[in-house]
């Protein structure tokens, strides 16, 4: 009896043991399993390894290139480079796999580049007139400005224009980002964009209908007029009132380029007559 007893008591010490041995949990990293409870993710299990992310098989956790944190077998993250010491001013990380010096700001202008932001101007004094116009072969830009060279080794063409070449230029567009560079211009010496210069000379004239002595403000993109020289004049196809001619009416050197007929001897000077021709 006292040998049943003993054993039995051995089997119930060997099943409690059992029992503590099994609520003893944990990581159970590479066993394809992959529970949450404890990791990230296992190795054996791909489901549980996101796109651009590796899984340390020793810890069951990820490192994801991308993430902005340099971890794991990462040599870099973005522009996490860790304790690393580069000779480049701007290192790039490529894939969280290498670092690499990109050319611009080497120093040196390399095939690609219109100028390094290493060398800035002090290799050569750079007017705007030496700069391309983009999307425009062989024209360049007006003297003057001062362009300086961007971190992407570009011109900075800004502080550029084509104003004054009695033309009135459209809005310049980096053909390699698609961004506009300069603004269309409203007007370029005698030149202007009807449309603004007419909505400009209503605001001083007062009603629709007018054109007015207009000038070409600096930079080509404003259009100005004196409100005490304005010499508002009434536009082709609309009705005259006293006091205020036909533009095709005014002295022949004074008539607006797009009337079609210059008048001579005037045609009554100012009456309330029919439209305006022209």
């Amino acid at each position: 009896m006292g040998r049943l007893v003993a054993v039995l008591v051995g089997l119930g010490a060997g099943t409690l043991a059992g029992c503590l041995l099994e609520l003893e949990l944990g990581a159970s990293c590479g066993d394809e399993h992959h529970d949450r409870r404890f990791e990230e993710c296992d190795p054996g299990d791909p489901d549980s390894i996101p796109n651009n992310c590796s899984c340390d098989p020793s810890t069951c956790k990820l490192a994801c290139c991308h993430d902005g944190v340099r971890e794991g077998d990462e040599v870099c993250d973005d522009q996490d480079f860790g304790s690393l010491f580069f000779h480049c001013e701007s290192p790039v990380c490529v894939n969280c796999a290498e670092v690499r010096c990109p050319p611009c700001g080497n120093g040196e202008t390399d095939m690609g580049e219109e100028c390094d932001v290493e060398l800035g101007l002090a290799t050569k004094p750079v007017d705007c007139s030496d700069i391309p116009v983009p999307g425009r072969p062989g024209q360049t830009y007006l003297p003057g400005g001062s362009p300086r060279c961007l971190d992407d080794c570009r011109w900075d063409r800004s502080t550029c224009n084509l104003c004054g070449n009695g033309e009135l230029d459209d809005e310049i567009i980096d053909p390699n980002t698609g961004n506009p560079i300069n603004a269309a211009e409203r007007c370029d010496g005698e030149e202007f964009d009807l449309a603004e210069r007419f909505d400009r000379c209503l605001s001083v004239c007062g009603e629709t209908g007018r054109d007015c002595n207009a000038t070409c403000g600096v930079g080509c993109f404003e259009i100005e007029v004196d409100p005490d020289d304005s010499g508002c004049c009434v536009r082709a196809g609309f009705a005259r009132t006293a006091g205020v001619p036909c533009c095709c009416e005014l002295p022949a050197a004074e008539v607006p380029d797009y009337c079609s007929d210059v008048f001579d001897p005037p045609l009554g000077g100012g009456t309330t007559a029919p439209t305006c021709p022209g």
